[in-house]
């Protein structure tokens, strides 16, 4: 067997997994501190919501980068806990639009709260040049991870 030159520790992949692990964890520790009973894929749910209150399942899908039977099972599991509504468009019941009950809207401040203080504690210690330019460059991987997944379909 060939011996590979490759360290882990130095690795780009293994870097942005590991900080991605801890990132979901610190957001799950966050919400349960501020007694926000959301996880980090609800989050994102909300999130597009809060900015545009009638998405359909597949604008949501999209926007959120979630397969449908995904934000299908998050969107559901959200209806049960009361945070949203599904309401139909009167011609096929499969059709239906999502929308932001009571429940979701008095939990915003939390939920941003916990957000920003996450964003804090990611940011330390980076100035806003270095905050801008970790982003091109996370931005610039996700391009080549989704052309590389586009070509290979």
């Amino acid at each position: 067997m060939k011996d590979f030159d490759f360290d882990l520790d130095k690795s780009i992949n293994n870097t942005i997994a590991y900080a991605s692990t801890l990132l979901r964890r610190q957001i799950f520790l966050l919400f349960k501190k501020n007694k926000v009973d959301i996880t980090p894929d609800q989050w994102m749910v909300l999130y597009y919501l809060w900015r545009q209150d009638g998405l359909n399942l597949g604008e949501l899908a999209q926007k959120t980068n979630k397969d449908n039977a995904n934000i299908t099972r998050i969107v559901n599991r959200m209806e049960k806990q009361g945070l949203l509504r599904k309401v139909g468009d009167g011609t096929d019941k499969r059709f239906f639009y999502i929308h932001l009950t009571d429940k979701a809207n008095t939990i915003k401040g939390k939920v941003y709260e916990s957000i920003l203080k996450s964003t804090d504690i990611c940011a330390k210690g980076l100035s806003k040049e270095e905050q801008e330019f970790l982003l091109v460059l996370l931005k610039k991987i996700i391009s080549n991870m989704k052309s590389y997944a586009k070509a290979h379909e």
